[in-house]
């Protein structure tokens, strides 16, 4: 016969004490003082019992759930955000708080998601648009944390675009480039990225005295990659800055295929430091950034949010990334 579901008088009952007793133990209650004996009565009754609180009374008890919202905007994950997320879980974890993330889709309002969930904190990577933001700003959550996608947005920067644009210009000017060509993404749900990166190519360019870049789109079709690659070896480019690592490792083939040398003939640069940029023939130089900062910084802000002692000043975005050179440029 099936055991019907363990509840709180169950675990009352093994352990000897009232059913409130349990709920102040089990719910962590601030404003009660529960001898140690007896909740470690009422922990070892409710693991013997293998009792699992209803989510629900714990948010009538706490007013909250213990759940922290991630919103994601509807990007192409990468490879970056993946582990900025679990550095989030991992840091939340010992809290006692769990990380839902949320992808955001056109005709599906954020606001639904509250009438299923109660969130202790929200955390909003990116700007979901102006009207999405502030009802956002305006619900019944415990805390928000507003991170801007680009140093073009506000909010608080970790992924810091126009200073990722300025470290590959840099560099390859520093090699003695001096026509830079920048390799523009196909997907147009990333364009404010790639709008902040180009912006830091082309001040690079401006304070060093450079033309500005020669911008060409480039997507994962082989003609397209060779076609920019002959466009920018006519107008004199001899190093690119590439989005990210994945066109990076596209035009590293689409230069052999038309017998470039890379770099000897054009010099290329990514950004993401993918765990096959290092692999590549020529092995890539990148903009990497620092997942686990960037996770540890988040975690900090929530926590201290939920607090009450929330710090809306933030770090230098140029904390987070890093250049590494490689064989590439």
């Amino acid at each position: 016969m099936a055991r019907g579901r363990v509840t709180a008088e169950d675990v009352a009952r093994v352990a000897g004490v009232s059913r409130a007793t349990v709920s102040y133990v089990l719910n962590n209650h601030p404003h009660q003082t529960i001898p140690e004996a007896t909740r470690q009565k009422v922990l070892a009754a409710a693991a013997e019992l293998e009792y699992t609180p209803l989510a629900s009374a714990r948010i009538l008890s706490r007013g909250r759930s213990d759940v922290v919202v991630m919103l994601i905007p509807d990007w192409p994950l990468g490879a970056v955000l993946p582990q900025v997320m679990d550095a989030v879980a991992s840091g939340l974890a010992p809290h006692g708080f769990e990380l839902f993330l949320h992808r955001c889709t056109a005709g599906r309002p954020v606001k639904n998601l509250w009438a299923a969930i109660t969130p202790a904190a929200v955390i909003r990577v990116g700007s979901l648009g102006e009207e999405e933001d502030e009802s956002l700003r305006r619900s019944q959550i415990g805390y928000l944390l507003e991170l801007a996608n680009t140093e073009l947005e506000k909010g608080l920067v970790l992924f810091p675009g126009v200073q990722t644009g300025r470290l590959q210009a840099e560099h390859l000017a520093g090699r003695g480039h001096r026509r830079i060509g920048y390799a523009w993404p196909a997907d147009p749900r990333i364009e404010g990225f790639a709008t902040a990166r180009l912006a830091g190519v082309r001040q690079a360019c401006v304070d060093l005295g450079l033309e500005p870049p020669v911008v060409q789109p480039v997507s994962f079709e082989a003609a397209e990659a060779t076609d920019a690659i002959r466009e920018w070896k006519g107008r004199g480019v001899t190093g690119v800055c590439a989005f990210n690592d994945e066109l990076a490792i596209g035009m590293i083939q689409a230069a052999r295929t038309l017998g470039f040398v890379v770099p000897d003939d054009l010099a290329i640069v990514g950004v993401d430091n993918l765990p096959w940029s290092a692999l590549t023939e020529p092995a890539l130089t990148t903009v990497a950034p620092n997942p686990d900062r960037i996770g540890e910084v988040i975690t900090e802000r929530v926590l201290a949010g939920l607090g009450g002692s929330a710090d809306e000043r933030g770090p230098a975005g140029s904390s987070f990334i890093c250049l590494i050179v490689r064989d590439s440029a």
